[in-house]
């Protein structure tokens, strides 16, 4: 089997599972947060460092965007925002 399809998740390739568990949950609330409270926004909060090495990644970028998640990346030492997308 060729495997060329997987190689551009490469630096990142560990967290996949994760990143789809939280898109998952994420896709998940925000259908509830439409349903019963339409006037609230749902964010995916990440650590920076996550952020960098995992949600900037070409596999992810296009995902993020088809899925319009809205996500922040914080500093946990600092508590502190450091980018957002909405």
């Amino acid at each position: 089997m060729d495997n060329t399809a997987r190689k551009p998740y490469n630096s990142g390739q560990r967290d996949q599972p994760t990143l789809e568990m939280a898109l998952g949950q994420y896709v998940f609330y925000r259908s509830l947060l439409a349903r019963f409270e339409p006037g609230r926004k749902l964010f995916l909060a990440v650590p920076y460092s996550i952020f960098v090495s995992t949600l900037e990644e070409p596999i992810a970028r296009p995902v993020l965007e088809d899925l319009a998640v809205a996500c922040f990346a914080f500093d946990p030492q600092q508590e502190v925002i450091v980018t957002w997308t909405t």
